[in-house]
């Protein structure tokens, strides 16, 4: 393997590591920033229940209630909702079975995201209104994650092929002084020399090494000049 090969191939593995590194720090804090918001939303919405809930509880409202449960809470983002009564009304409950519409079915079944159950008793003047239970639907929060993954491979397939082209020109800059040293030395072998020095390099590594084959190069030449000049005088 050349010595190009070998350093383009460190540095895309280099690059694939720190790229791969970012992609999953950024998705886990999307994960972690999703998983946060599902849970505020359950707390918030149990809040607005028992505000909205507890005037038609205590006035024995039941369509009411039946109708405030169905305008706060839907299938997208709740998949259980139960609401125990204090007396002897039936209970309320509403089960949901709504797979997420925009990531595939094997992301969702992955786990990444729990369910999130709240309970809370309704209590009004010392007396037990309704018990309310939901349970969460991690739909949205799979949704949302499947779409910032999209966006992550999107960005990080584009940065690795700008970063790649980039390091390619770079290395190929950088060599190249390396291939004026071989093709000098490969004259030099072979007796040809045509006056001309190579060009000083701005990296200080081989600055040293040109300026001493030039140097080289011009008591070569010299040399063999003066063996020419005695083989044509004898």
């Amino acid at each position: 393997m050349t010595l190009y090969k070998q350093i383009v191939t460190g540095m895309t593995a280099l690059f694939i590591l720190l790229l791969s590194s970012v992609s999953i720090i950024e998705f886990e804090m999307t994960r972690y920033h999703l998983e946060y918001r599902q849970q505020s939303e359950v707390t918030n919405t149990m809040n607005a229940l028992s505000l909205a809930l507890t005037p038609y509880l205590s006035d024995k409202n039941y369509t009411a209630v039946e109708s405030v449960l169905k305008t706060l809470l839907d299938g997208n983002t709740y998949s259980t909702i139960k609401l125990k009564f204090g007396h002897n009304q039936p209970p309320i409950e509403h089960s949901y079975h709504i797979q997420p519409d925009k990531a595939p079915v094997w992301f969702s079944h992955s786990g990444l995201f729990q369910p999130i159950s709240q309970k809370k008793t309704l209590i009004l003047n010392k007396t037990v209104l309704a018990e309310i239970d939901i349970i969460s639907s991690p739909n949205e929060a799979y949704n949302s994650l499947w779409n910032a993954l999209i966006r992550i491979v999107i960005v990080f397939i584009c940065i690795f092929i700008l970063g790649l082209v980039f390091t390619l020109l770079i290395i190929r800059h950088a060599l190249r002084p390396l291939h004026a040293i071989s093709m000098k030395i490969s004259q030099i072998s072979r007796g040809q020399f045509h006056g001309t020095d190579l060009p000083k390099s701005s990296t200080s590594d081989l600055s040293s090494v040109i300026e001493n084959l030039n140097q080289m190069s011009s008591k070569v030449e010299r040399v063999m000049i003066t063996q020419e000049r005695k083989a044509d005088n004898q």
